[in-house]
């Protein structure tokens, strides 16, 4: 029930974002920011009432993605309609397309990677990334991927929000969003067990 009422919040802030205008845009990067604080409370409530569970954590990462499409989204219409540029359209179209390979990406290496316990992926993934250091991919996702994770990007949202400047936010996200998914990808490769193992076997 808190993940569904936090995903509700995150759609009110997206239909703000939608909205365009400076006090609208500040309102929706406010609600994402009180989304965000939801965010961590569901996981908690789990736990003290024993009720921990696989679909509970997938639950929460499809709201958690269902966030950044009503963000994400809400602030390309929101854009559009403020500016009438509609070259804001474009970027928000090539954000939307990394958005969905990131998760898409995301979820298949989580469920290859954690046996059927989700909620060690990111520890996992950070174990493997430590591993191979040396590699400036898995160094950059290894370092960066605290920025896209919801405990730091709505105060990042918000700070772009106060300064009246979201169309900068929404090229940086654009770039980014592209990036994570081809880091998530290469990873994917890297770190499958039998292509690991086929790297490593001499060819006969």
């Amino acid at each position: 029930m808190v993940s569904l009422f936090t995903l509700g919040v995150s759609f009110a802030a997206g239909a703000f974002f939608a909205l365009g205008g400076y006090w609208n845009v500040l309102t929706g990067a406010i609600l994402s920011w009180f989304s965000s604080v939801l965010d961590g409370c569901d996981g908690e409530v789990a736990r003290l009432k024993l009720q921990e569970s696989v679909f509970g954590c997938w639950l929460e990462t499809i709201c958690d993605n269902f966030y950044y499409l009503f963000i994400l989204g809400g602030m390309t219409i929101g854009l559009v309609r403020s500016s009438g540029d509609r070259s804001n359209l474009i970027f928000g179209g090539l954000l939307l397309f990394g958005a969905i390979m990131s998760f898409l990406m995301t979820g298949l290496q989580r469920h290859q990677m954690t046996n059927e316990q989700p909620e060690q992926y990111l520890q996992e993934w950070h174990k493997r990334a430590d591993k191979r250091s040396s590699n400036p991919l898995l160094y950059l996702g290894r370092h960066t991927e605290f920025i896209i994770r919801r405990c730091c990007l709505p105060y990042v949202i918000l700070f772009f929000a106060l300064f009246g400047v979201m169309n900068w936010f929404l090229i940086g996200a654009t770039v980014g969003a592209n990036i994570v998914w081809i880091v998530t990808l290469y990873s994917y490769l890297s770190f499958t067990p039998t292509r690991a193992s086929a790297l490593q076997s001499p060819v006969v």
